[in-house]
């Protein structure tokens, strides 16, 4: 049974590094998460913990997500 919920993506981590895409396409899609208000093509993830998770698929799309947030937050 498949399960779709909003989470944060401060309670998500990764076991993909970061260093492992392109910075200019992060900064790409994070633009268009801004643009468009979240992601279109959802994670998949696992819950580990009380509100804490681990992304199985969408790692890019994952850390896209963290580059759109720390640019939000950088420009308030």
């Amino acid at each position: 049974m498949i399960n779709f919920s909003l989470v944060d993506v401060k309670s998500i981590t990764s076991n993909e590094p970061r260093s492992s895409f392109s910075e200019a396409d992060l900064e790409n899609l994070a633009d268009i998460i801004i643009e468009t208000g979240g992601i279109i093509r959802p994670l998949v993830v696992k819950v580990t913990g009380v509100e804490s998770y681990t992304v199985v698929d969408g790692h890019f799309e994952y850390y896209a997500a963290v580059k759109a947030r720390e640019k939000k937050s950088s420009a308030s």
